[in-house]
């Protein structure tokens, strides 16, 4: 992965799958929250919400942290190796967002438009959204109070300060630090 300069771009140039995870906290225990990711190049990826112990480099989050839940492009929903059909095939340019409510139950967005429930939590865990990636592709991270629509946001003004900070480690680690 490669995190532009100004931290508000992620690349994925690998042939393997990759994964970034924001340091956004999102926990059960906290009234409703919500993340977005533009994606902007390719179609291979997932997008969900992991523990701070998964594993970033060389695989999906989905199969390093048995406590991650992603929603694949391919209309899959991963937990570990086992996945189920879920939501709508997405490809870029796209948005796919997620939620936690306080019930613990994660629900994802594909262009603004609530998809059914995909998970019930641990309301214990804490959990940072995480996006993998396989090929080339790249994407942003806008963190929001509540999802895009056309009615209640301006996607291109706000994408541009989505990000205040990047701390990225070649130790096996990608980490996008976001308000």
């Amino acid at each position: 992965m490669i995190i532009s300069s100004n931290g508000k771009r992620v690349t994925c140039i690998s042939s393997s799958w990759e994964s970034c995870r924001c340091q956004l906290v999102m926990s059960p225990d906290q009234t409703e929250s919500y993340c977005e990711f533009g994606f902007e190049t390719g179609s291979n990826c997932m997008v969900g919400v992991c523990t701070e112990n998964c594993v970033l480099s060389n695989c999906y989050a989905g199969k390093s942290d048995k406590k991650a839940w992603m929603y694949y492009s391919a209309q899959q929903k991963y937990n570990g190796s086992l996945y189920h059909a879920y939501g709508l095939r997405y490809s870029s340019p796209c948005r796919i967002g997620l939620s936690i409510n306080e019930k613990g139950e994660l629900y994802f967005y594909h262009n603004g438009k609530k998809l059914d429930k995909a998970y019930d939590l641990d309301k214990t865990e804490r959990y940072y959204p995480v996006v993998s990636l396989c090929g080339s592709g790249s994407f942003k991270v806008m963190p929001r109070t509540i999802p895009f629509s056309s009615d209640n946001d301006d996607y291109e003004s706000r994408s541009d300060t989505a990000i205040s900070d990047v701390d990225y480690s070649t130790e096996s680690s990608s980490t996008i630090e976001v308000d």
